[in-house]
């Protein structure tokens, strides 16, 4: 690293919350274009593998994935995904690994307060915690995610 002990610090481990960092090499999020309509696939998954082995401590990874149900509702959080009534009063199953529950226009806990003590952990953000804009919503939802 030659007389650039400033760098040196780049490659130290570093802790963010309970989460530990082998370094300190930071990719922030990106839009690469590669996702097939918003949804990650193998393109996706193979090239933030390729930036993970080649050394970045931290991926925050680009907004793919996300589904918007507005108008659903919950009927239960399994293993595999959320259960949901959708407008036409179909009882689908929505298979995901990450629910984020959005509520209106006024702060509403009642479904955190059902929740807790069900799953092994729970994160309160947008609307649960005050009315906020989605910008807001957003930004402490990836917080959260951050503390995960």
């Amino acid at each position: 690293m030659g007389d650039a002990p400033a760098l040196r610090r780049l490659f130290e481990p570093a802790t963010i919350g309970t989460m530990r960092l082998k370094n300190r090499i930071v990719m922030p999020a990106m839009g690469t274009n590669m996702s097939d309509g918003g949804h990650v696939n193998r393109k996706i998954l193979d090239h933030y593998e390729a930036c993970a082995r080649g050394g970045v401590g931290l991926i925050i990874v680009e907004v793919t994935g996300v589904d918007i149900l507005p108008g659903a509702g919950c009927k239960g959080i399994a293993d595999s995904g959320l259960t949901v009534v959708n407008k036409a009063g179909d009882i689908v199953l929505v298979e995901a690994d990450t629910v984020i529950i959005a509520t209106g226009g006024r702060p509403n806990n009642a479904v955190e307060r059902e929740l807790q003590g069900i799953v092994p952990e729970l994160y309160a953000a947008g609307d649960c915690v005050r009315p906020e804009g989605i910008a807001e919503a957003v930004a402490a939802s990836h917080l959260a995610a951050l503390s995960i």
